[in-house]
């Protein structure tokens, strides 16, 4: 279920920009970006997923949304205080300028 949240929030903020022909990246902790990144191309195939790291220092980013473990994970239930610990990076959406 909390795969289906993440996908369902990163599709929410990835369309509109698609919708104006903008390039969108994914910004994500480098040891979550190949699982993530196998996880959204079958139904956000065009959205790239790269590390902060990644990111050369001269491109400009704009921040257009951040997708919380709050926002993803049930809110109730035994294992959402384990899992909210356990998440350290927000995902990032960003629009490359």
């Amino acid at each position: 279920a909390a795969l289906e949240q993440l996908l369902a929030a990163l599709r929410r903020m990835w369309e509109p920009i698609t919708l104006q022909d903008q390039s969108a990246a994914l910004l994500i902790d480098r040891g979550l970006r190949r699982p993530l990144r196998q996880l959204v191309e079958r139904s956000m195939a065009d959205l790239a997923v790269v590390s902060y790291a990644e990111i050369p220092s001269d491109l400009m980013i704009h921040p257009v949304g951040i997708v919380k473990a709050g926002d993803v994970l049930a809110t109730t239930g035994p294992d959402y205080e384990s899992e909210a610990k356990q998440t350290q990076h927000d995902d990032t959406l960003a629009r490359v300028a």
